[in-house]
């Protein structure tokens, strides 16, 4: 069993990011795309660490490792980063399956973008991510047309599909659809009037992490782990198009699936099986719920909390 995360903090850098702990009862298997754990293997906890838009670290795997340490946390384990505030992890669960989900949709970027427009790259976990919250799902979206595009009945966004010949995108009136073309980042919005009548710091441009946190309580073979990836993937980017933001995902998206070590194997983790069904519906609903929230990423909370304490303290002392 895969306890609820915990909430903690860590000194780093002179502030305090938050970061989430899952700790196993007993050792659990597990297939992770993370950059401390990934693979397949035995985990004993997973950790889900914020870290600020600023972050260049080329070594995320040692950086993880030492920061599990610091917690106390012995034995293997899967580590995750991103730039969203953990403290706003989406829980969903369905038929015994337990998602848990830190939504950030900045940039969603489409997989098969064509090789011209490229985008920008993405070696190793670079989060410059936006948090989720806990809000609840908005219900059942309608469905989307078959070309691609149409207004799911609970967001009144337009989805934007990507043009066959790979054409511009054109961005979204409400700035749902950050790019001007397939991959291809845009400069967010200018300076904003801010508490006290001066200029909020813009925020850095926003990219975009989705972690997805599974576990399934019987035991999956190593295909139907493989295939429970496939399977959260899809559900996280069927409520992405939902959502109407145009891509399939972004290029820092990490998932991981764990589940018990012994008992009866399942042999089957795709959508229609008997554990990858409430899989996908568990990940549908919190990436869901988590990206229809598109607040600013944890730094950005930061530095805006910052700007509104100097301006309202600037007021008091008329300096």
């Amino acid at each position: 069993m895969l306890t609820e995360p915990v909430l903690t903090t860590r000194a780093e850098d002179g502030g305090n990011p938050p970061v989430l702990v899952w700790r196993a009862e007993r050792p659990l298997r597990a297939v992770s795309s993370a950059p401390l754990g990934g693979g397949l293997g035995v985990r004993r906890w997973v950790v889900n660490a914020t870290v600020p838009m600023s972050y260049h670290r080329d070594d995320p795997a040692d950086h993880l490792a030492a920061l599990a340490a610091g917690l106390g946390l012995d034995g293997p384990g899967v580590g995750l980063l991103t730039g969203v505030d953990v403290a706003d992890v989406v829980s969903r669960t369905d038929t015994g399956v337990r998602v848990w989900a830190t939504v950030g949709l900045g940039l969603p970027l489409w997989a098969a973008a064509p090789a011209s427009t490229g985008g920008p790259a993405a070696p190793g976990p670079t989060p410059a991510d936006e948090p989720a919250t806990s809000a609840p799902a908005d219900g059942p979206a309608g469905p989307v047309p078959a070309g691609g595009s149409g207004t799911p009945a609970s967001t009144g966004r337009s989805v934007v599909p990507v043009p066959a010949d790979g054409a511009a995108v054109p961005v979204q009136a409400d700035g749902a659809a950050a790019v001007a073309s397939p991959g291809e980042p845009v400069p967010g919005p200018g300076p904003a009037s801010g508490a006290g009548g001066g200029p909020v710091p813009p925020e850095p441009r926003r990219v975009g992490t989705v972690n997805i946190v599974v576990y399934v309580p019987v035991r999956l073979g190593d295909a139907a782990l493989v295939n429970a990836v496939a399977t959260a993937t899809e559900a996280k980017t069927q409520a992405i198009i939902e959502l109407g933001r145009a891509g399939t995902g972004t290029p820092t998206d990490a998932v991981t699936v764990l589940c018990p070590v012994d008992g009866p194997v399942a042999d089957y983790g795709g959508p229609r099986s008997r554990w990858g069904a409430p899989l996908a519906r568990a990940v549908h609903a919190a990436v869901r719920a988590g990206g229809a929230a598109d607040a600013p990423p944890w730094s950005g909370k930061v530095r805006t909390a910052e700007f509104v304490r100097t301006a309202i303290a600037t007021r008091k002392t008329g300096r």
